[in-house]
């Protein structure tokens, strides 16, 4: 399972939402395709601007083990 973060800073929590099956195998096509998009979500440029970040996908250990 993938859960995706809004990474936003705006002084509230950031939403985040889970991926279905289909959307996580989209979203792995579009990253194979083009794996320049992706950063790790540690790079930071020291800078702490307000507002729109990025998104942080997280894999997330199902129940199934």
């Amino acid at each position: 399972m993938l859960e995706v973060e809004l990474d936003i800073f705006s002084g509230m929590p950031t939403p985040t939402w889970m991926l279905s099956a289909q959307q996580e195998a989209e979203l792995l096509e579009r990253l194979r395709s083009d794996p320049g998009q992706m950063s790790p979500a540690s790079l930071t440029d020291g800078r702490h601007d307000v507002g729109y970040r990025g998104l942080i996908v997280r894999q997330i250990k199902s129940d199934d083990g």
